[in-house]
């Protein structure tokens, strides 16, 4: 296992910080940025315990990245590629924007009760699921099956090449249009507004 603390940042866009393991136990800057390419010692997915910084910049070119359960905890934004499939064991707070990649072969399964984002755009993945304990803005391409789960929930420009699940417990809107090729449910609780009305394409049936 590796940790790494810093009192300013850790690499840069241009000059990532190399990690090669399969379970780093936690990376520290504080109130700077992380730029890391993490790089796994076997075969499986690189599971990064613990994260704390402003904005953080990850990518893995060799296997998957796992959240693992001290938290991921970011003051700005998260910039995520990955090789492989993404998952959490643990919750990911990110306070700015979050951009998210494994590849359209690759699930993206952020799923944690506890998770909280504000915006989140899929550059891509195969099936992905997003929870979120409060309001979420998501938007991207997803090549296969897409689910989002928080209170109200926003929608960007949105390409989903399976079936779309939106469910929460707040107003869902769009400020994009959603393209779906298959089917669309949708549940926003009693009480609350359903509003999508840009330039959508739904290829299978909407429920509500």
């Amino acid at each position: 296992t590796i940790t790494l603390n810093a009192s300013g940042g850790i690499g840069a866009a241009d000059d990532r910080f190399v990690l090669q393991a399969n379970t780093l136990s936690s990376v520290n800057t504080g109130s700077n940025d992380a730029f890391l390419e993490l790089q796994r010692a076997s075969v499986g997915t690189v599971t990064l315990t613990s994260l704390d910084a402003h904005h953080a910049d990850i990518r893995s070119t060799d296997g998957g990245i796992d959240v693992g359960s001290g938290d991921w905890i970011l003051s700005g934004g998260l910039t995520l590629s990955s090789a492989g499939a993404v998952s959490d064991s643990g919750k990911l707070v990110v306070a700015g924007s979050s951009t998210l990649a494994a590849g359209t072969g690759n699930d993206i399964t952020l799923d944690n009760a506890a998770n909280d984002f504000a915006s989140v755009a899929i550059a891509s993945g195969r099936v992905v699921t997003l929870r979120d304990l409060n309001d979420i803005t998501v938007s991207g391409s997803v090549s296969s099956h897409f689910s989002v789960s928080g209170t109200a929930i926003g929608l960007g420009a949105t390409s989903v090449g399976g079936n779309l699940t939106l469910s929460g417990n707040g107003a869902i809107s769009d400020s994009g249009a959603l393209t779906v090729t298959g089917s669309t449910s949708l549940a926003a609780g009693a009480g609350n507004d359903i509003v999508l009305d840009a330039a959508n394409d739904f290829g299978g049936a909407v429920s509500i």
